[in-house]
């Protein structure tokens, strides 16, 4: 086996713990690593993740931060939903959106530091909704 036309035979030793390290690494999480990729590979949904890391929040809290149509907010939602970056619940008549765990850990740890969510865990939406 040769790794390029200059090379000369490759060492067994080397080709044996290259194979054993491509074994630890899982078909499942290489499928769950490509999916988060594919959920933030628009900067509209890394914006919408960012925001969801400080807070849960509804989809007018969203339009009205990000300067974004209702229903572009709403289809990026529905991509991160179907990837599971983020999940929703109902609080009175209004959806609120709120980050997974191992993706706001992710975000917290590469981009927001201490600046992202509280060491409590979730920041629940204010108790008075004001959306319209």
């Amino acid at each position: 086996m040769k790794c390029c036309p200059a090379d000369k035979d490759i060492n067994k030793e080397w080709v044996c713990r290259l194979e054993s390290e491509s074994r630890s690494i899982s078909r499942e999480k290489v499928v769950e690593v490509s999916n988060f990729c594919k959920a933030l590979s628009h900067p509209l949904r890394v914006n919408i993740a960012l925001l969801l890391c400080r807070r849960d929040l509804c989809v007018c809290e969203m339009v009205s931060t990000l300067g974004e149509k209702q229903n572009l907010v709403s289809h990026h939602l529905s991509i991160m939903k179907k990837y599971h970056v983020i999940s929703s619940y109902t609080q009175a008549k209004y959806r609120y959106y709120r980050i997974e765990d191992t993706a706001a850990e992710f975000l917290d740890a590469k981009f927001l530091g201490s600046a992202g969510r509280s060491a409590g865990g979730r920041n629940k939406p204010p108790a008075k909704v004001s959306c319209e």
